[in-house]
């Protein structure tokens, strides 16, 4: 649930956004994925390239930018959508910024350093004001704690018991009482 009356319109705005930024994405990879690769430096020197540019950074945005917008449409997924599209922009931030330092590219990649640290933010800003990473801890609490019980019921039922004494039939007949028994 939201708390505050602007977050499901900053939400639904950060959704849209993010479907939009990354149907973009997948149109300029889909559309021309030797342009796409060419304005990078590089090189795609087959047809199988060129279908595999278009599958794999041309579908794979497609397909996020989709369920952003089913989480956008489906109120009941909002906060799913802005935790995926937080994990899916900021992994590609985290390993943008890797790639920067270990290749040098800081000035090439400073546009779109800037656009997926915004991004990025926008989604994780109406997270933390929705309170969900605050509970984030007791949901883990509550379900370590589930199973441990289950665990426990487990191990009961499946330990090997002690064997049985065996009695003789009819023996149950002839048991001799306990002493506080007999002394009465």
């Amino acid at each position: 649930m939201m708390r505050h009356r602007a977050m499901p319109w900053i939400s639904r705005a950060v959704l849209l956004a993010a479907a939009l930024l990354l149907a973009l994405i997948s149109r300029k990879f889909i559309g021309d994925p030797a342009g796409a690769a060419a304005a990078s430096n590089i090189a795609l020197n087959s047809p199988l390239a060129v279908t595999n540019m278009r599958a794999s950074f041309g579908a794979f945005p497609l397909g996020c930018a989709l369920f952003a917008l089913v989480c956008l449409v489906t109120s009941g997924l909002r906060r799913t959508g802005l935790i995926f599209v937080a994990l899916i922009i900021g992994t590609a931030l985290i390993v943008r910024i890797f790639g920067v330092i270990v290749d040098g590219t800081f000035t090439e990649s400073l546009r779109v350093l800037i656009a997926e640290t915004s991004c990025s933010s926008s989604a994780w800003g109406p997270i933390w004001v929705n309170g969900f990473l605050p509970t984030f801890p007791r949901f883990v609490a509550r379900r370590a704690v589930a199973t441990a019980r289950a665990a426990s019921l487990r191990w009961r039922h499946d330990r090997p018991r002690a064997p049985h004494r065996c009695v003789p039939a009819g023996a149950a007949d002839r048991r001799v009482p306990p002493a506080a028994a007999r002394s009465r």
